[in-house]
């Protein structure tokens, strides 16, 4: 089997939106439950925008990924994965398991990608030139 870079990044996007989508899951379910206090709420609040983050990285929104350029990268969002496991190891319930396990093995993943395909990303790296106009703001 002949790996190629197309086919792994367009299978770890829809990789990502399924974590994604594992977030928003547990968001709604933390809100649904009884017994939530006032740090579940922010954790269930940073779910919701992390989420929303993803699937904005995923739509390959030049703006967005302008902001977080790390994330046009399999090693950025390896790390990315990592943070959100993190986040996710107030294990409460059998939900969030699975999702810090989820986040676990595609953090693995993009790393793997991110290792293999190097020449790759430093080549999309080189073709991408971000657009400067922080030098150019407050200049008439």
């Amino acid at each position: 089997m002949n790996l190629n870079y197309e086919k792994l990044t367009l299978f770890s996007r829809f990789f990502h939106v399924f974590g994604a989508i594992l977030l928003f899951i547990i968001s709604v379910l933390e809100f649904a439950r009884l017994d939530i206090t006032h740090t579940k709420i922010i954790m269930t609040v940073y779910y919701i925008l992390f989420g929303v983050l993803i699937i904005l990285f995923e739509l390959k929104l030049t703006r967005v990924l302008d902001q977080f350029h790390f994330m046009r990268f399999a090693l950025g969002k390896c790390l990315w994965c990592f943070f959100l496991t993190g986040l996710l190891f107030s294990i409460d319930y059998w939900l969030q398991i699975v999702v810090f396990i989820f986040f676990a093995v595609a953090g693995v993943f993009y790393g793997i990608i991110g290792i293999i395909f190097r020449n790759e990303e430093r080549e999309i790296h080189e073709k991408y030139k971000p657009q400067d106009d922080y030098n150019q703001r407050g200049q008439i």
